[in-house]
């Protein structure tokens, strides 16, 4: 998982998911929109009142079931996720190698990874983009499955490998820092896979 404190994005994605306290990032987002139109019909309750007494007037036997259908519709509007899904694993290559990867683009994404996952098939992997090229510092808490982190560039070209990462599960976990100031994409894979098919700094990251 990519280590929220030590590159500087702010969230609480290094927190297991049992924790009380834990608050995933949509879930904010979501809150905050329900509020932010909570707020804005509460400004526009004498327009809308106005609107109300007109339809009334017009159908009053039809006024509830129509007043009650717009505000369910509005509430459901308003706290629907805005990306309810993660995106779905693609085939990637790195070289002549291919892997069944997942995706992880957002910000809660990047940070959960593959904590609390208890095993990780063949040839699969998790593929982290990061918004600008810049420093990638990663690190195996709450990880269980031993790890390959491979770091590539804004080229998509292999810069570095680190490979056996082993799972931690206590503080102080041990950090994964890129030596190099320029990583886009970096490719979790099971440990030992890429000594075994020959993967090596230089080969190219590509997927259709």
């Amino acid at each position: 998982m990519q280590n929220s404190n030590l590159t500087g994005f702010v969230g609480l994605g290094n927190q297991p998911e049992n924790n009380p306290c834990y608050m995933p990032p949509r879930l904010i987002l979501r809150l905050e929109v329900l509020l932010s139109t909570s707020l804005f019909l509460l400004s526009a309750q004498p327009f809308v009142l106005g609107l109300f007494r007109l339809a009334r007037r017009a159908t009053p036997t039809h006024y509830s079931g129509r007043t009650v259908g717009l505000l369910i519709g509005l509430c459901l509007v308003a706290i629907a996720p805005p990306d309810a899904c993660a995106e779905p694993p693609t085939d990637i290559a790195v070289g002549n190698v291919r892997f069944h990867a997942e995706i992880a683009q957002s910000l809660d994404e990047r940070q959960r990874g593959l904590m609390f996952r208890t095993d990780l098939a063949d040839q699969a992997g998790m593929l982290f983009i990061q918004p600008i090229p810049g420093p990638a510092t990663f690190w195996m808490k709450n990880t269980y499955i031993p790890l390959d982190l491979l770091y590539f560039d804004n080229e998509r070209r292999l810069l570095e490998i680190h490979a056996q990462a082993p799972p931690c599960s206590a503080d102080p976990c041990p950090v994964y820092a890129s030596q190099t100031a320029n990583i886009k994409y970096i490719l979790e894979i099971n440990a030992g896979t890429a000594e075994r098919l020959g993967i090596q700094p230089g080969d190219r990251l590509s997927w259709p």
